[in-house]
């Protein structure tokens, strides 16, 4: 049977027909036992170094015409010997070194597509496309894949053996990794190009999902944008010191809003508190069933009235520690002129420089109005005082003139009674 094969091998009537029937979609006969011995046969011509009946010149032509094709082949032992007749076309048939199939090939099954399998599938080397596409799919190690661009060198998928993805990387570090930019939706800039990201974490673990991204100290920047006909606009920046910004992709301080804010929930209710939680602005809480209250402040007024409010720009140094614009004219405080009366608003930032508690600062100002209330309300209670005794004093003083005319109109009598009287007696 063996010699057979081999004369039929070398007659110039191999398994190349037979396999171009296969890739037909050809239902073949049962003729494995023969293919089998011939491939063997087939084989050891290709390794041997008088293997003339591989040749250009020698092709081989399995002929079928005289057996009966009514019964189904075993593709199994075809394709598990495949590797085989390829190497031998390959290499030594130089028509055939890169055979065109067509129609469909079924495995386990008739065949709907190019290449069906019924049942588990295994490569033990590259699954290689068309030459126009130079695109590979491979096993990379034990139990994962990688999918790769060969002619521009890049890596366009991985899936390794513990369930995790690479995009971009042969390496993934998490579930899922993707060296360089990802887009969800279309990717389109009108209506429709909508994504959405969803995370959630362990029901067990405080932290339902993080966000990662960048390395501390290099500059890294995670921005939220929105594309409007194709032109980018940042609208959230998060550096990677973790100052934040809106409308401003160089935040100065932990927050940087370009715009107008607004707070609350409804109404004019809305508060913005201090790192303590207490009142800055707005409406905030204030019962008395919520504070510890202690004694209170007085006698601001002399402070605030010795406090010199000046005329400013920031210089050099603001501007390079907290991005203070030096074009801008300020009017305020200087802290150390405060420091000397309310040593309590005063404190000093993470530099070393102090900083002014304005907010404190104007409670005072609200202080001392009510104490010059009280101070004018006193004046006023004196000044009205006075007032009375000058009233009492201009009556007794009417009542005194009064008096004084009376008794000169006495005295203007009783000098013309003395007259009279004197004239009387001269009479006589």
């Amino acid at each position: 049977m063996l010699r057979s094969c081999i004369r039929k091998l070398a007659e110039g009537r191999g398994v190349h027909r037979f396999i171009h029937g296969l890739a037909a979609g050809r239902t073949m006969p049962n003729i494995f036992p023969l293919l089998a011995i011939s491939l063997i046969a087939a084989a050891l011509f290709a390794s041997a170094a008088d293997a003339t009946t591989c040749s250009a010149s020698n092709p081989y032509t399995f002929d079928t015409t005289s057996i009966a094709n009514t019964l189904t082949a075993n593709a199994g032992p075809v394709m598990g010997n495949f590797y085989y007749l390829q190497y031998c076309a390959d290499t030594n048939l130089a028509p055939l070194s890169s055979p065109q199939f067509t129609g469909n090939v079924g495995i386990g099954m008739t065949p709907a597509k190019a290449l069906d399998v019924s049942g588990q599938f295994r490569a033990s080397t590259d699954m290689e496309s068309p030459s126009t596409y130079t695109d590979n799919i491979y096993p990379f190690t034990a139990n994962t894949v990688l999918i790769r661009n060969n002619t521009a060198g890049l890596i366009a998928a991985f899936l390794g053996a513990s369930g995790s993805v690479g995009i971009g990387t042969s390496s993934p570090n998490a579930v899922l990794q993707v060296n360089g930019t990802a887009t969800f939706g279309n990717g389109g800039a009108g209506a429709g190009s909508v994504g959405n990201i969803q995370i959630t974490g362990e029901p067990s673990s405080p932290i339902s999902g993080r966000l990662t991204y960048g390395a501390d100290g290099t500059g890294w920047q995670f921005r939220i944008a929105k594309n409007q006909g194709g032109t980018i606009t940042d609208e959230l920046t998060i550096q990677d010191n973790g100052t934040v910004g809106i409308g401003t992709t160089s935040p100065a301080v932990a927050l940087a809003v370009v715009g107008d804010i607004r707070t609350g929930t409804s109404g004019s209710n809305g508060c913005l508190q201090n790192f303590a939680g207490t009142a800055i602005a707005g409406t905030c809480s204030s019962d008395a069933e919520l504070k510890a209250v202690g004694d209170s402040v007085t006698g601001v007024l002399d402070g605030l009235a010795r406090l010199q409010l000046v005329r400013f720009h920031w210089n050099a140094k603001a501007a390079g520690l907290y991005r203070a614009s030096q074009a801008v004219a300020n009017v305020g405080f200087v802290a150390q002129a405060v420091e000397q009366q309310f040593p309590e608003l005063v404190s000093r930032d993470s530099h070393g420089y102090r900083q002014l508690d304005y907010t404190r600062l104007g409670l005072y100002g609200l202080e001392a109005i009510k104490e010059l209330k009280a101070l004018n309300d006193k004046q006023a209670g004196q000044i009205a005082s006075l007032q009375e005794k000058l009233e009492k004093t201009d009556r007794l003083e009417a009542a005194v003139r009064a008096q004084a005319g009376a008794i000169r109109a006495l005295r203007a009598e009783v000098a013309v009674l003395r007259r009279t009287a004197k004239t009387r007696m001269a009479s006589r």
